[in-house]
């Protein structure tokens, strides 16, 4: 106990002590149990949690987003930054792809198109 009342006399708040079953030494000096078994613990926790209340956080989630559209466009722009040319590959690959399912639809379009462009310009 004497690593943990020199970690508490100094203010830290963690210390290395005694091993716990997993072999992990680094502990909390406020309860002294294992740092690493309680990050564990907390993930399988949160993980069950969100499963069990899917819906409800789905919809705080939802709220949240709407009460704050600024921090919501921030990390868009961030993660569309991050990932661009992830994002620029899948829109590539999206644009090839509907363009051999639709080609009928784009020719109809594309005729159209023309056919007005001639009308205005006359």
């Amino acid at each position: 106990m004497l690593a943990r009342q020199d970690a508490i006399a100094n203010g830290d708040k963690t210390y290395h002590g005694k091993p716990c079953r997993h072999g992990h030494t680094l502990r909390h000096t406020k309860c002294g149990s294992c740092i690493e078994c309680m990050k564990v613990k907390q993930r399988e926790y949160q993980k069950t949690y969100r499963e069990k209340h899917r819906e409800r956080i789905r919809i705080e989630e939802k709220i949240w987003a709407q009460n704050n559209p600024e921090k919501v466009l921030a990390h868009k722009k961030k993660y569309n930054e991050a990932h661009k040319e992830e994002i620029q590959a899948y829109q590539k690959e999206y644009q090839k792809a509907y363009r051999l399912a639709n080609k009928e639809k784009l020719k109809a379009y594309a005729k159209t198109y023309i056919e007005k462009k001639k009308n205005n310009d006359s």
